[in-house]
């Protein structure tokens, strides 16, 4: 988490004003890096091809975290019924 959190980094609004900005709202958080900034960049310079790509990469990687936390909690908790 350390790592991650160190190539993230904060990009205030521009003017420091308290009003919302348009081009300041998707909460200031940008990385370098990684399928969320594969995802933004592939939107900015019109890339649907890997945006989409990243989406179901993402989509992907919930359905496969699901499973397996579905998994470990019947592991866990076997008294559970399961329908």
């Amino acid at each position: 988490m350390r790592r991650l959190c160190r190539r993230a980094r904060y990009r205030p609004c521009p003017g420091g004003r308290n009003e919302p900005d348009p081009d300041c709202n998707f909460g200031g958080v940008a990385a370098d890096d990684g399928i969320g900034f594969m995802i933004w960049n592939a939107w900015q310079v019109l890339t649907v091809d890997t945006m989409y790509v990243g989406l179901l990469v993402i989509a992907i990687l919930g359905f496969v975290f699901s499973a397996v936390l579905d998994e470990i909690e019947r592991w866990l908790i076997p008294w559970k019924s399961h329908a």
